[in-house]
C-alpha cells in the first residue's frame, strides 16, 4: 500500500530518529563505561565519547523524544559528564550547546532537577541563558514521569532482563514519534492511509 506524502515523510523521519535513538543509547552506554577505562587512556576516551554524544544531540535537536527512555541515574551521569567537559576551555561552548539540547527534553530536565548538586552546577554554568534557567526552575509535567515500562508491561514481563531496557527505550521512542503523526501512524501500518493536509 502506498502512503500519502505526509505519512511517507513521517515514516522516513521516524526511521531516522530510531537510528538516532540507538546511537544515543550507545553514546550513553559508552559514557557509563568510562568508569572502567584506565587512567592513561581516559582523556582520549572522554574526547571520543563527548564527540559521539554531541553528534547525536545535534541530529536529535529536531526531535528530542529520541533522547527519552533512559534511567534517571544514567541521565544524571551524562549531565555530569557534560558538566565536566565544560570545565575544559576548548569544550565549554560545545558543552553548553549539548546542555541546551538535552534540557529541551522534559525527562532530562526532570533528571537534572532530581539532583540538587547537579542542578546548582547547571544553573551556575547556564546563568547567562534565562530561557534554560526558567526551565530548570519550572516543574516538569506529570506525564513525563511515566516510565517506559508502563507502556507495555505484558510484553516487557516476557523479555529477559538484559534486553528489557533497550526494548523499553524503543517502545518509548516509537510511541512519542507516532503520537506526533498527523495520520496517527500505528504499527503495522494500515492498508489505506487517509490523506490529510497539514
Amino acid at each position: 500500500p502506498e502512503l500519502c506524502r505526509c505519512c511517507a515523510r513521517w515514516r522516513s523521519f521516524a526511521l531516522a530518529m530510531a537510528d538516532v535513538a540507538e546511537r544515543f543509547l550507545a553514546s550513553v552506554e559508552s559514557i557509563g563505561a568510562l568508569r572502567k577505562v584506565p587512567a592513561g587512556r581516559l582523556a582520549d576516551a572522554e574526547v571520543d565519547a563527548f564527540n559521539d554524544l554531541r553528534s547525536c544531540l545535534i541530529v536529535a535537536r529536531k526531535d528530542v523524544s529520541a533522547l527519552d527512555g533512559h534511567a534517571v541515574d544514567d541521565m544524571c551521569h551524562v549531565l555530569d559528564f557534560i558538566m565536566r567537559r565544560s570545565q575544559k576551555k576548548a569544550s565549554v561552548g560545545r558543552a553548553r550547546e549539548c546542555l541546551g539540547i538535552v534540557l529541551c527534553s522534559d525527562s532530562w530536565l526532570h533528571a537534572a532537577q532530581s539532583n540538587t548538586d547537579l542542578l546548582s552546577s547547571l544553573k551556575e554554568l547556564l546563568a547567562d541563558n534565562p530561557e534554560i534557567l526558567l526551565k530548570l526552575d519550572a516543574a516538569v509535567p506529570a506525564d513525563v514521569l511515566i516510565r517506559p515500562a508502563q507502556i507495555a508491561p505484558r510484553i516487557l514481563a516476557e523479555v529477559d532482563v538484559a534486553s528489557r531496557s533497550a526494548l523499553e527505550r524503543q517502545l518509548w521512542s516509537g510511541k512519542q514519534i507516532m503520537a506526533r503523526s498527523c495520520c496517527q501512524l500505528r504499527f503495522p501500518v494500515p492498508q489505506r492511509c487517509s490523506r490529510r493536509s497539514i
